[in-house]
């Protein structure tokens, strides 16, 4: 019944930064949906999208986006699926985007 309806998405607890969190959605909710409806309501072009992700819940915006990277300290099987860059307190988003600017 769960996989009929809903998403499950595991991600690392923002305040121990170790335990693991569960995340529950309908089925088609998820961050790169929210981007791609972004996309649409403002007109921009998807050629010229960015994501930077650090976890699991990022996966599908970082599927979604034309330029797309993770940072260092990610869990170790997303860093072999995405581009990386530094660690997220070691300024990866900035190294993210100057990689991305022309």
């Amino acid at each position: 019944h769960w996989g009929k309806e809903f998403s499950i998405v595991r991600t690392t607890s923002p305040l121990d930064h170790t335990s693991t969190w569960i995340e529950i959605f309908r089925l088609g909710v998820h961050k790169g949906a929210a981007c791609e409806w972004l996309l649409g309501s403002l007109n921009l072009d998807p050629s010229r999208t960015l994501a930077v992700g650090n976890d699991f819940n990022d996966e599908e915006m970082l599927k979604w986006a034309a330029e797309k990277y993770l940072v260092d300290n990610a869990p170790a099987i997303l860093l072999e699926q995405f581009a990386k860059v530094a660690s997220h307190d070691q300024d990866g988003f900035a190294e993210a985007v100057r990689l991305w600017l022309p």
